[in-house]
């Protein structure tokens, strides 16, 4: 009965993680762009999601106490998507908690089909001229932009990176020299074409992390990760990211070379920081942001572009308290259980949060749904 009741979760919840990554790779494309009434398409499934997932976790037969703490946080976290008509933090949370002990595996080996499907179809209506109405797409130096039908350059490289990382998961000791050129291949070929270099750049040092930890099992990197020093160092990552970006804002002047080293570099997001912060601040609670940014492209920004800044400023501190811890509990989880790829992916994404804040975004973060709280589900 009870390996009855652990595949009908695998099953359900691995059906919902795909549906939502098929619905916001399409919010992503220039779908939502032709199409205004996405969005509210978009919104009505993850909120039909948000009751099945709750049932996932409450069928892994949670604690009494972890449930109490369960439902204040997915209250707090429904109270803030409505507040501020934002469901990343909400969903994050949701698929979090009900992905507990889940196959991630096969939730990946299902998923990316489904994407790469998904990817190649964008791109054949791209070329046919359906998703290609937003014309060309450059920075300040006329340097452009290809967008492949999606709705910016930067989702393409989303996509590139994703599926790379599920195959690399799904490959492990398996992954040969080849698939690794390939997958540098592609992180080079639509890199160039998008320039967007965060993604590009952690799309090679996962490749590379899988290289060290798959190729030389003579650096004994897994032994590396236990030690005590290196392991609590990892744990609190996000943490040290996350005051870091708020030091760098806070304390870095304009007149400061290295200011406008990391400005240029960044696409001038230290100045769209120092402008939020300065005109909002850290809010304990969720509040709407009216505030508009001119660019120097001549381009309005509504958008704080670093995770953890997005998170204090916009959703506020709970939330981002919230997002912190689970990230540490999610980088423990994964050193006790022995997935030293799974940490590499998460140490990559600790550094994409710096410069990105849709990394929220389950269908984004793929290491919010690999977690175990037993030894009997360490899947490797």
């Amino acid at each position: 009965m009870k390996k009855e009741v652990k595949d009908f979760r695998n099953k359900i919840f691995t059906l919902v993680y795909i549906m939502y990554g098929v619905f916001s790779v399409i919010e992503w494309s220039q779908v939502s762009t032709i199409y205004s009434g996405y969005e509210k398409i978009y919104l009505i499934f993850q909120i039909i999601c948000l009751p099945i997932l709750a049932y996932i976790y409450i069928s892994s037969r949670p604690r009494k106490d972890i449930f109490m703490l369960y439902l204040v946080i997915v209250i707090y976290a429904v109270i803030t998507g409505i507040i501020l008509r934002d469901t990343r933090f909400l969903m994050f949370v949701f698929f979090f908690f009900a992905a507990v002990n889940v196959d991630y595996k096969n939730v990946f080996k299902k998923d990316i089909v489904v994407k790469i499907m998904l990817f190649i179809i964008i791109f054949f209506a791209f070329k046919a001229g359906y998703l290609n109405i937003l014309g060309t797409i450059s920075r300040e130096n006329g340097e452009i932009r290809q967008t492949l039908g999606f709705s910016y350059p930067t989702y393409v490289m989303y996509m590139i990176m994703i599926i790379s990382a599920e195959w690399i998961i799904i490959r492990n000791k398996s992954l040969t020299y080849f698939e690794l050129i390939i997958i540098l291949f592609l992180g080079y070929f639509f890199g160039k074409i998008t320039d967007a270099r965060g993604e590009t750049f952690i799309l090679y040092f996962i490749a590379i992390g899988a290289c060290l930890i798959y190729k030389f099992p003579r650096l004994h990197f897994e032994s590396f990760l236990e030690n005590k020093f290196i392991k609590n160092i990892l744990i609190i990552l996000p943490e040290i990211a996350c005051v870091c970006s708020y030091l760098i804002v806070l304390f870095l002047k304009p007149e400061c070379r290295f200011y406008d080293t990391i400005n240029r570099f960044s696409s001038w997001r230290l100045d769209i920081f120092q402008l939020y912060l300065r005109n909002y601040g850290l809010r304990v609670f969720p509040a709407k942001l009216d505030l508009n940014y001119l660019g120097v492209d001549g381009k309005w920004v509504q958008v704080i572009d670093n995770c953890y800044l997005y998170l204090g400023i916009q959703l506020g501190i709970i939330c981002l308290l919230i997002y912190l811890i689970v990230f540490s509990y999610l980088i423990k989880n994964a050193l006790d259980h022995h997935r030293s790829m799974i940490v590499f992916i998460m140490i990559g994404f600790v550094i994409l949060n710096t410069v990105e804040y849709v990394t929220l975004s389950p269908a984004i973060a793929l290491y919010c749904i690999v977690w175990s709280n037993n030894k009997e589900s360490n899947i490797n």
